[in-house]
């Protein structure tokens, strides 16, 4: 609710793009703010729309942004193994999949997606088998699919670290 307060009270008149980040912005319980955010595409004639996210409820809000034109920035830590350790949903233990069916509703409705790779000293070893799993899923053939490495340092001694998806 602040950010449409922010911008109004701004008085912008126009913006190239709108990047919707911090947290998760794509929580059930945002979904209001965000269909607020997107009535304000029109008034202020912003070009584009990125939004970077776990990925994980995507799917349940993508008609939201079917009408503008969206990238998402989505992030995964590995094969489906590795992923799972590191980020899954607090009932099911697991999001790789979800946020893999995700990445493919997203590229069959036409939206770019970047697909951020966290890469550290743990799991380097496991991305030639991430890429097989994008070229045996026809991935590797898509125009709007765009994955890349981010090479993260744990400044907490190489402890890992296990972030559970709301």
């Amino acid at each position: 609710k602040n950010i449409i307060k922010f911008i109004r009270q701004r008085k912008i008149i126009k913006a190239e793009e709108l990047i919707l980040f911090g947290g998760e912005p794509i929580l059930p319980q945002n979904v209001d703010t965000i269909n607020e955010v997107m009535k304000l595409f029109d008034d202020l004639k912003i070009e584009s729309l990125t939004v970077i996210t776990n990925g994980y409820h995507i799917g349940d809000m993508i008609d939201i942004f079917m009408p503008i034109n969206a990238k998402f920035q989505i992030t995964l830590d590995g094969t489906q193994d590795v992923h799972d350790a590191r980020r899954f949903d607090i009932k099911t233990k697991k999001s790789f999949k979800k946020i893999m069916s995700n990445v493919h509703y997203l590229l069959k409705n036409n939206f770019k997606v970047e697909l951020r790779i966290n890469v550290d000293h743990k799991n380097y070893q496991d991305i030639p088998a991430l890429f097989s799993y994008f070229v045996t899923h026809n991935l590797d053939k898509n125009t709007h699919f765009y994955p890349y490495i981010a090479y993260i340092f744990d400044y907490g001694n190489y402890k890992q670290e296990i972030t559970p998806v709301e």
